[in-house]
């Protein structure tokens, strides 16, 4: 053989070095689901407050994400306010969270006036900003608590927790298998047409299983089911479209991987916030309790 042929062999990969994204997403899965799980099923004040520690990391990677950002939040005010706003969710105080909404916006724009007097319009976005966070995650979050804590609450959190799982799965594997057509390509350039309906199959079959197991499953929740994947396909091109925005690769704090193959936290409950707050208000509305 030639020299330049020898030249013009393409080197093989070297997979012995680092373990595949996909190994490294299942290993983290076997870690956290039955910390997680665990949590799901003793409800109560110790899910809160797993809930409450998942939504502070959510904020503090949106907050950096943001923080080369002229309108960029404070992060301080913000977990704060989502604190405040989680405990008044877990103690039925409708008034705590409320002002923790209200004060909140306040107290960041009074701080970002202090700082910046003579930019009143930048003060009142950043504290908008500051704000807006906070209800992108602490509401939702809040509405997790309140899904668990209805009754067959457990069941029902299952079903958005499996749905969102399944629907983010099949929207994967489908998307690789036999993706052709972007879906959102100026959001979120992989993601396929092909991929949202496997995820959207997948998602709903998912969520009728775990209703009919236990034993809920009604005619009035088929819209729902049927609903909640292209909700939870939402949720996660909103989160894409901010970090696009923001120009990073996933939401993970700088030499803080908590969730190796996964991006950060946000990047793995950007889809369930939007799905659990739909499911919780399906079920108010629609009163299947």
């Amino acid at each position: 053989m030639s020299q330049s042929s020898t030249e013009q062999r393409p080197a093989r990969p070297d997979h012995s070095a680092k373990p595949s994204n996909l190994k490294r997403r299942i290993r983290t899965v076997l870690v956290l689901l039955p910390i997680a799980i665990a949590f799901v099923v003793a409800g109560g004040l110790p899910f809160t407050i797993f809930i409450a520690v998942i939504a502070v990391f959510a904020l503090l990677e949106l907050y950096t994400m943001g923080r080369e950002w002229i309108y960029r939040g404070n992060r301080v005010i913000g977990i704060v306010a989502a604190l405040i706003i989680i405990v008044g969710f877990h103690s039925d105080e409708a008034a705590l969270w409320q002002a923790a909404l209200a004060l909140g916006l306040l107290i960041a724009l009074v701080w970002e006036l202090a700082r910046t007097p003579d930019a009143a319009s930048q003060a009142v976005l950043r504290a908008a900003t500051t704000l807006g966070a906070v209800v992108y995650i602490a509401i939702p979050a809040a509405f997790v608590i309140l899904l668990r804590a209805l009754p067959d609450g457990l069941t029902w959190l299952l079903t958005a927790l499996v749905l969102t799982w399944v629907t983010d799965s099949f929207a994967y594997f489908g998307g690789r298998r036999f993706g052709q057509h972007k879906l959102a390509p100026r959001i979120s350039p992989k993601k396929t047409v092909e991929g949202a309906v496997a995820g959207f199959i997948g998602g709903t079959i998912a969520g009728v299983v775990v209703l009919v197991a236990g034993g809920i499953f009604t005619v009035s929740a088929l819209p729902l089911l049927i609903l909640a994947p292209v909700v939870a396909t939402i949720g996660d091109l909103f989160e894409s479209a901010i970090k696009r925005y923001f120009a990073v690769k996933d939401s993970h704090l700088p030499s803080l991987d908590l969730m190796p193959g996964h991006g950060g936290v946000l990047d793995r409950v950007d889809s369930l916030l939007f799905v659990t707050a739909f499911v919780y208000l399906y079920i108010e509305v629609f009163n299947l309790m």
